[in-house]
């Protein structure tokens, strides 16, 4: 019950933060899925919304969502600590529902809940090269399966974190391994000496 009071807190506080920005400023959406979330928040924005998806099937409702929203760019590619071509293991129960169980998809193979012999090749950017562009993001939401801790991790090391001025994360230790958790353990301690603003309680 309190973690969903936390999420509840979480999805709340994004949408507060966005209303107050101006058109000057810059959202990043990483995994935006079919872009319910892009939407909404494109809505009661003025701020830019740079969404990325890989995954072609969300991607195209996405892409049909936001068609009339001037204030949304959508990119079909995955987000990673490097560019390159990837595996995107699809959801095992996707045969049952291709675009519901999108969601579950993963760049990751130690996820659980992913069948290691069906995926699709995807673009991958790297999250450095997609922060420079800009001198500021007000916004991050980072919801990509597992693939969290490097993607911060590489901004971290690279130095640009400094220019995301708030992240809300979704993190998945229940769906990876004990490698997983040690490194969040340590990521969390990491921004938390940065003083990195990231809230680790988006669901």
């Amino acid at each position: 019950m309190a973690q969903n009071f936390k999420s509840r807190l979480a999805s709340l506080s994004l949408h507060t933060r966005a209303r107050l920005l101006k058109t000057t400023d810059i959202i990043l959406d990483i995994g935006a899925n079919r872009g319910l979330i892009t939407s909404s928040l494109a809505k009661i924005t003025r701020a830019k919304i740079v969404a990325y998806e890989p995954d072609p099937v969300p991607f195209a409702e996405l892409a049909d969502t936001t068609k009339d929203l001037t204030n949304v760019i959508a990119y079909n590619k995955a987000v990673s600590n490097k560019n390159s071509k990837s595996r995107l293991f699809l959801h095992e129960s996707q045969d049952q529902n291709r675009l519901a169980f999108s969601t579950g998809s993963s760049l990751c193979l130690e996820k659980n809940n992913v069948n290691h012999d069906n995926y699709i090749d995807v673009d991958c950017v790297d999250i450095v090269d997609i922060v420079s562009n800009y001198e500021v993001i007000s916004l991050m939401k980072l919801d990509v399966e597992g693939a969290e801790v490097d993607i911060l991790y590489r901004l971290i090391t690279s130095g640009v974190w400094k220019r995301i001025k708030k992240v809300y994360v979704e993190t998945h230790e229940n769906k990876m391994d004990q490698n997983y958790a040690k490194q969040l353990i340590e990521l969390k301690y990491k921004t938390a000496q940065l003083k990195w603003n990231i809230n680790y309680e988006w669901k």
